[in-house]
């Protein structure tokens, strides 16, 4: 504690905002932290533009964001006709993965990274310019790692689905394999920090690895997304009626004229994709630390899985995906419209907005109520306490600790 205090401030944005990036690397090989560093380091020249730092610390996620849904709509593209590789992007934009658009954090650009890697992989396997796609795949797997150590269990998915696509062919894609064994080599410039952090934060971490906490993971994605998946359960129940009777003469061109869908090594892929944190649960409790945050991958392999499971039971007709993706819109409208005022208000006016979030917590009783006393703050919410160094009075600010050993 006493080296984090020793550095100006202990906020993201104001820590990218240090004079030199060696200052940033420094914090990090100190061991006072384990993801963010990419973040940061990518903070440290967008901080210099000419907006908020409420705006700015957001770009890189905003950007990553948008990269992301770009990858999986190609990664649907190639194989799913356009409806319902558009019916994905819509299906992603929702819990928990949208909130990852506007948190100042590493977690959008490790999706990038994986969403890059997918599509290279996917490009790999149609036998497209291996050597080029095996450098995709480390570069994206690299770049998520580096965003996010968890990463590393990304390795799963890829390695089960190549041996599939290798076993199928009866050849072994060597590039391949080597990019998914020598992706973790990007942790080696920040491995001494990582393990230093361990040590420190490892046996009072506050989210501690749970069967509850996984099975918690899984259950809010579907309390959060039941709109969607009511729907698909409808249509899919009414397209098998209707198609029952519908294509059984439909003749050979209608058919080709479809796309073919998902092979086996990617429906493998997508699955393990989607059971990510299943199997990475056990091998949290060595690492002291499991949250949903450090999985999110698993959202996009069941957002894909479940669409690519409605195409296929319609048979991938067209139709069926433009009645899906007209719902979807709906759902997305009648949730997501109300945001969209307040959004376009803080990117017109930020400094109104910072001003109106600083004056709700300056005239809280509660705020009042520690600001008589010159006693040290602590603080037991990570989210509050990053919030009150935002927007509480300075002269509480000063005061804030947050507490990380509840038995010291």
């Amino acid at each position: 504690h006493r080296d984090l205090h020793s550095f100006p401030t202990r906020r993201s944005s104001d820590l990218a905002g240090l004079p030199h990036w060696r200052d940033i690397w420094n914090f990090y090989a100190s061991g006072l932290d384990t993801i963010g560093l990419l973040y940061a380091l990518v903070l440290h020249a967008v901080l210099k533009l000419p907006a908020s730092a409420e705006i700015s610390s957001r770009l890189p996620s905003i950007a990553a964001f948008l990269a992301m849904l770009g990858c999986v709509f190609m990664f649907m593209r190639r194989r799913y006709a356009a409806v319902y590789a558009f019916a994905v992007v819509l299906l992603l934009t929702t819990y928990p993965l949208l909130d990852m658009a506007v948190f100042a954090k590493s977690y959008a650009v490790e999706m990038a990274g994986l969403l890059f890697a997918m599509i290279c992989w996917q490009t790999g396997l149609d036998g497209r310019g291996r050597a080029w796609s095996a450098l995709g795949v480390w570069c994206g797997l690299a770049l998520a790692i580096y965003s996010h150590t968890f990463a590393i269990f990304l390795f799963v998915p890829f390695a089960a689905a190549q041996w599939w696509a290798d076993a199928r062919r009866e050849r072994v894609s060597w590039s391949m394999w080597g990019a998914l064994v020598l992706f973790p080599a990007a942790l080696l410039p920040v491995l001494r920090g990582d393990l230093l952090a361990s040590k420190l934060y490892g046996s009072n971490f506050w989210s501690k690895p749970s069967a509850a906490l996984m099975k918690q993971t899984y259950i809010d994605y579907f309390v959060a997304n039941w709109r969607f998946l009511v729907i698909l359960l409808i249509a899919g129940a009414v397209v098998s009626l209707v198609l029952r009777e519908g294509t059984e003469g439909e003749d050979e061109a209608g058919a080709s004229a479809r796309k073919r869908g998902f092979s086996g090594p990617e429906w493998v892929f997508v699955g393990l994709l989607t059971a990510l944190p299943v199997y990475v649960l056990p091998a949290s409790y060595l690492l002291h630390a499991y949250r949903g945050d450090y999985v999110l991958g698993f959202a996009i392999g069941l957002g894909v899985l479940l669409v690519a499971l409605f195409a296929e039971q319609s048979k991938r007709t067209e139709a069926a995906g433009v009645v899906v993706l007209i719902l979807f819109a709906m759902v997305t409208l009648k949730v997501d419209l109300k945001t969209i005022p307040e959004g376009i208000r803080a990117l017109m006016h930020p400094q109104q907005v910072h001003a109106a979030l600083a004056e709700s917590y300056d005239s809280a009783a509660w705020v009042k109520a520690l600001e008589g006393s010159d006693l040290p703050v602590l603080v037991g919410d990570h989210l509050l306490y990053t919030r009150l160094e935002c927007y509480g009075p300075p002269e509480l600010t000063r005061r804030s600790y947050f507490l990380t050993d509840f038995a010291e």
